[in-house]
């Protein structure tokens, strides 16, 4: 009887690799995500794309490394494409917890979407004129 390789996807004791476990909440990938994020400074917003594009990850493994974010790190700073809270559609809880989070840096939030307010100083020029 002839037995068959294993595939590469299994280590040579016949366990499967996990590519999550090597990024892991201490893994270089996830840290690399998550040092990305953390320097998203406080009023400013990224996609889960740019902050892929920055960590050369993909936006999958953004997910991923958000789901077991240290406390330290501002989550709640990466949107979707457009400004859009995705977080809300499979959580209401957690998308309004992101959108009132956001809400305290200065954004507004309109049906799951992020747009800036205006600041003070840009209003009272437009009741000038």
């Amino acid at each position: 009887m002839r037995v068959a390789a294993l595939p590469d996807v299994f280590n040579a004791a016949g366990r499967q690799r996990s590519s999550r476990a090597d990024r892991g909440h201490g893994g270089k990938v996830f840290s690399g995500i998550h040092t990305v994020i953390r320097g998203i400074k406080k009023g400013r917003i990224k996609t889960y794309g740019e902050v892929a594009q920055q960590a050369a990850v993909s936006v999958r493994t953004v997910v991923w490394a958000l789901k077991s974010c240290p406390p330290d790190v501002p989550w709640h700073r990466v949107l979707g494409k457009g400004g859009r809270i995705l977080l809300a559609s499979r959580s209401p809880r957690l998308g309004a917890r992101q959108a009132h989070l956001l809400s305290q840096e200065g954004w507004q939030v309109s049906n799951w979407t992020v747009s800036r307010r205006p600041s003070p100083k840009k209003a009272r020029n437009k009741r000038k004129n």
